[in-house]
């Protein structure tokens, strides 16, 4: 496979909801031997891209500290009630010292919302 590393691609959960609803998503930071990372001082930035384009942003958002290796992603429903279709997401967790943790990838898919009367 060459000297590319792709153990981190797609390696996040897929993330499914209606376009316009309020959505939570928890992540949690373990080191390479399943042990917790303390990042209550670190930050979080959360990027949305079309499936396929990233080079385009489509939202940024970011995350906060829960526990000591938990960060809350709340994503506002205004921010995606004009978005559906399939995206790729990238969280970019920091630590207190700046330095970045690894983290991978996932997809998100956001359906239309069923018009209502």
């Amino acid at each position: 496979m060459g000297q590319d590393d792709y153990r981190y691609t797609d390696s996040l959960p897929t993330i499914s909801f209606i376009a316009g609803s309020d959505y939570k998503v928890n992540f949690y930071t373990y080191n390479t031997g399943g042990n917790p990372v303390n990042i209550n001082a670190g930050t979080m930035d959360w990027y949305l891209s079309p499936y396929g384009s990233l080079d385009t942003l489509t939202l940024h958002l970011n995350g906060i500290a829960g526990a000591s290796n938990l960060f809350v992603l709340s994503i506002n429903g205004s921010s995606t009630s004009a978005l559906h279709g399939v995206y790729t997401y990238q969280p970019k967790i920091t630590d207190f010292s700046g330095k970045p943790i690894k983290t991978g990838q996932g997809m998100v898919i956001i359906r239309k919302a069923i018009p209502t009367a």
